[in-house]
């Protein structure tokens, strides 16, 4: 009788163990959306303790390993995966790109350090052209980025776009102590999550989601873009397009948007501008605009805007540049809701001729709340893009 109490004993601790490890295995041979690399362990405690992990649970899964947990084990299968710069000659990165798996390197890097790591033999991306209705042409054109660009602004995050995914052109504004591990996490899983929403959308915007963080990494804004073109039009001399910039921003804490900027700039001397919108408005609640996209002796041809703003906002559309420039200040109202997360469309039609395109797009807001028991008003600062692209 002892010995069958003792089999019985040895068969459910058999089981127990069995049932105990399977969920580990499961997780280990499970696709994850997301590989966090960090330095070493004080690094990833301070991940797991300071991030926003718990809030993107729900939305995809997350494993933060160290540099040797990585590198001691088979690395495990997943659908991005997130290196310090300074470590990534550590890892099959050029190989891990090569197969589709989204790539974002973090640090203090350039393009081209991106370009040498995955092994890229240009950085430049095929941006969709849409028609007047909003409709995919099926047509794409290519941008490019300057030389300058490439090589001496220093971003914190980039991730290439694949797979008609856009990308992401981070940067941060610098702390004391230098950029924090956790913030690096928050970006990057937010920006992975919109981009698999984008990637379901009618209409994919530009190829880059351009996003700069500042305020001790509490404050941000970004821009997106769609570029569209009459293919209508008849013209033997120009062409002609439109780009519609989406601009937002968000606070925490008790930092809220209360102005948003944005500036479109023609590059090129022998191009002009056609039309620009929206207008002027004291209490912008509802947004409505056609924005034409033909020229003289050319028929038809406009985009038309409807939408609404919860914020209502002031807008100021500054024309006073014309046909080079045109510029648009939000302001939150004095009793009106705050900008965060409202996205503000800015759009722009003009004339080009040869086969090179481009716009410059300035961009910022400002951060108002309170510290201290003090009100404090944090700028942005202006960021820029330029937009350049041969079609």
């Amino acid at each position: 009788m002892l010995k069958k109490y003792k089999l019985l004993a040895l068969v459910m601790a058999t089981v127990l163990l069995f049932t105990a490890a399977t969920p580990v295995m499961a997780m280990e041979n499970q696709a994850i959306d997301l590989l966090f690399v960090v330095n070493d362990t004080t690094e990833k405690e301070q991940v797991l303790t300071n991030s926003n992990l718990s809030e993107y649970r729900n939305d995809m899964s997350i494993e933060v390993l160290t540099r040797s947990e990585v590198l001691s084990r088979r690395l495990p299968e997943t659908k991005a995966i997130a290196i310090p710069n300074e470590i990534a000659d550590d890892f099959p990165v050029e190989n891990m790109y090569a197969a589709g798996v989204r790539l974002y390197l973090y640090g203090d890097l350039t393009i081209n350090d991106y370009v040498t790591h995955t092994g890229l033999t240009e950085f430049a991306s095929q941006i969709p052209i849409y028609n007047l209705d909003r409709s995919f042409s099926g047509k794409y054109a290519t941008r490019s980025f300057s030389a300058s660009q490439r090589s001496t602004k220093q971003y914190q995050i980039i991730c290439e776009p694949q797979n008609d995914v856009y990308g992401l052109l981070c940067t941060i504004d610098k702390q004391d102590d230098g950029n924090k591990i956790e913030t690096y996490l928050d970006i990057i899983s937010e920006n992975y999550i919109k981009a698999e929403e984008q990637q379901r959308a009618t209409i994919v915007s530009s190829d880059y989601d351009i996003a700069h963080y500042y305020f001790s990494d509490t404050c941000s804004v970004h821009l997106t873009w769609i570029l569209y073109r009459n293919y209508d039009e008849e013209d033997v001399t120009y062409d002609y397009f439109a780009l519609e910039s989406r601009v937002w921003g968000s606070g925490k804490n008790s930092m809220t948007i209360g102005q948003t900027t944005c500036e479109h700039d023609l590059i090129y001397s022998s191009d002009h501008m056609i039309d620009s919108g929206p207008e002027s408005d004291s209490s912008a609640s509802s947004i409505s605009f056609t924005l034409d996209v033909s020229g003289q002796g050319v028929t038809g041809g406009s985009i038309g805007y409807n939408y609404n703003l919860e914020s209502a906002p002031k807008i100021t559309r500054d024309t006073s540049n014309y046909p080079d420039s045109v510029a648009w200040t939000v302001n939150k109202r004095l009793f009106g809701s705050v900008l965060d997360n409202n996205i503000f469309k800015f759009a722009t039609s003009w004339a080009s001729t040869g086969t090179l395109a481009g716009i410059t797009v300035r961009f910022g807001n400002t951060a108002t709340g309170s510290a201290m028991g003090q009100s404090i008003s944090m700028p942005s600062g202006i960021q820029t893009e330029t937009i350049s692209f041969d079609y």
